[in-house]
């Protein structure tokens, strides 16, 4: 059970078919000022009650606070989260993730830092000053796997539009592929619209095996049997995406939605920029990382940043792919008609636009450009 105080939550699934809904966040925060914490500032935690009133009355539900030279920061506790969790693990941890909060983008309003544990999760909230700090177990939930993070098949190139469904085991969708040694930033740009459920079961619907997702993301499969498929899910309740993180390690499958962070408009208007790094270090390991960055539905600028599980044996050649797709438990629950379009824009690794592609799929979909200008995905299931 979670504390009614609305903490946030992440949910924690074996990649990418369907995801659990979780409430907004909402909490009242007190101003914390700007000031930076480095690597040899001292941090506490300390019971709410020992905190003077007029911080706790501003917000009465915390759990706790941290303390440092200059802020008194609210800190939220899953109900699971042990008192004996509370010492020596938690101050390093979050003294790292209020180090690691510091490198947020001068122009970001609203930020969101996320970083997944074995156990625990932690989790920074700035919202336009308004800072908080929670932790929570990670879950984890059984779901289905997309067929190309299963290295043991291998990659069978393909020319450009040709078709092939065990490429979207239980759903439809377009996809296409580059491969390059460079082992820095993946990036891409884009917008959606044209969304249709056409009688389908959205996300916020009532029996999770009969749901269906939409997802863009960009994805990484490397030679060493290591995935992954970061990039957002819409929301059917908000209308807009929220990040997603999916991490396919050599012994585990593992991904993570922030159902309860910042929703990204991605609209023509208002589009959003999806970026992965292989070699992100933080707090002294190396980790796959995932930032998502645009116009919030708050119509703030903001960024969302996921650290996910530590990064071991990195592989030199690498498999890029750019993915839009819609996933379900059983492709009878993806009616005839339902779909969208998105639209890719400067599609980059290590800084340099990407020219070229070895492969392209499709089922129930259409590949209209794929060129260094961008990729144009149009998914729209048929009767077949």
């Amino acid at each position: 059970m979670m504390k009614k105080k609305n903490i946030i939550s992440l949910v924690l699934t074996l990649c990418l078919c369907f995801a659990l809904a979780v409430p907004a966040f909402a909490t009242d925060e007190i101003n914390i000022s700007d000031d930076e914490i480095d690597a040899t500032d001292e941090i506490s935690i300390v019971e709410a009650s020992e905190v003077e009133q007029n911080l706790r009355s501003a917000v009465s539900d915390a759990d706790m606070f941290v303390m440092t030279k200059s802020q008194s920061i609210p800190l939220y506790l899953e109900d699971d989260v042990s008192s004996e969790q509370r010492s020596e693990e938690h101050t390093s941890e979050l003294q790292a993730l209020l180090i690691e909060a510091e490198n947020k983008s001068a122009d970001t309003e609203d930020y969101n830092l996320y970083v997944i544990e074995d156990d625990l999760t932690y989790f920074y909230a700035d919202l336009n000053g308004d800072i908080s700090l929670s932790v929570f177990e990670t879950q984890v939930e059984n779901a289905l796997v997309d067929n190309d993070t299963l290295m043991e098949e291998g990659i069978n190139p393909l020319a450009y539009g040709s078709e092939k469904q065990n490429e979207f085991p239980n759903g439809i969708g377009c996809k296409a592929y580059t491969y390059s040694t460079k082992n820095t930033r993946f990036e891409a740009t884009f917008y959606s619209d044209d969304i249709k459920y056409a009688g389908s079961m959205p996300n916020n619907g009532s029996d999770k095996t009969k749901m269906i997702n939409l997802y863009n993301y960009l994805g990484n499969v490397e030679t060493n049997g290591i995935a992954t498929d970061l990039g957002v899910q819409y929301s059917a309740t908000n209308s807009a995406w929220q990040p997603y993180f999916c991490h396919n390690g050599s012994t585990s499958v593992g991904g993570v939605m922030s159902g309860a962070g910042l929703y990204y408009k991605g609209t023509a208007s208002a589009p959003a920029t999806i970026a992965i790094d292989r070699y992100a270090q933080y707090n002294n390991l190396i980790r796959y990382k995932l930032t998502v960055s645009g116009k919030t539905t708050s119509n703030s600028n903001g960024q969302t940043v996921i650290f996910g599980g530590r990064y071991l044996n990195p592989s030199v050649s690498v498999q890029y792919k750019v993915v839009s797709t819609i996933g379900t438990t059983s492709l009878s629950n993806i009616k005839t008609g339902a779909g969208f379009n998105t639209y890719w824009t400067n599609i980059k690794i290590n800084e340099t636009p990407v020219n070229g592609y070895q492969n392209a799929y499709y089922w129930d979909g259409t590949i209209s450009k794929l060129s260094s200008a961008g990729a144009d995905f149009k998914l729209a299931k048929t009767n077949r």
